[in-house]
């Protein structure tokens, strides 16, 4: 029996819309309610829990290289609204930091980057399958291409980073793009 990919992805995309903000805890069930039609291997890896900000106040590319809860990262944000750890400063990556790696020398732990006509997405590498945050909301486990259709098609694999060289890294970037008092490393 061939599988749906593409009508998995589009429903993982209208659940992931539909059941935001106040109705996050909705999508762990539509998504477990999908295996009857799409049969896949997405898994809760960890929640985000209303009233608790460090389940959800931050993005896959913030889960992908460890910036989440590094405090000089969190610091810039706070004073600079202009500077953020997006699909720029993965691109900044992709220019003066990441290793490309083939898909099968992948191994556990390396980046793996979902473009379209631009990047749209970051996870990392776990086991046989990816583990990324969707949005602002809940981090899964998931296979390559179980993810929502907007993340695009297009998969490459980098070389796992340390989260202090991705810290560092931002440094630099902020630095550049005029965070007073950053000092680039």
């Amino acid at each position: 029996m061939a599988i749906d990919r593409k009508g998995l992805r589009e429903q993982l995309e209208a659940i992931t819309d539909r059941y935001a903000d106040d109705r996050m805890a909705e999508q762990i069930l539509r998504i477990a309610e999908l295996t009857a039609r799409f049969p896949h291997s997405i898994s809760l890896w960890q929640a985000a829990i209303p009233g608790k900000p460090e389940t959800f106040q931050f993005n896959c590319y913030q889960h992908s290289f460890g910036l989440a809860r590094a405090e000089s990262v969190i610091h810039i944000m706070r004073e600079y609204w202009h500077v953020f750890p997006g699909r720029e400063f993965v691109q900044f990556l992709l220019d003066t930091r990441l290793e490309e790696t083939l898909t099968e020398e992948v191994r556990d732990g390396d980046h793996v980057i979902y473009a379209g006509a631009e990047i749209e997405h970051a996870g990392i590498v776990r086991g046989e399958g990816i583990e990324s945050k969707w949005g602002l909301g809940h981090v899964w486990r998931h296979g390559v291409y179980e993810v929502p259709l907007r993340y695009g098609n297009h998969v490459r694999y980098f070389r796992r980073l340390p989260s202090e060289t991705c810290v560092g890294a931002f440094l630099e970037y902020a630095a550049e793009r005029g965070a007073c008092g950053v000092k680039s490393v």
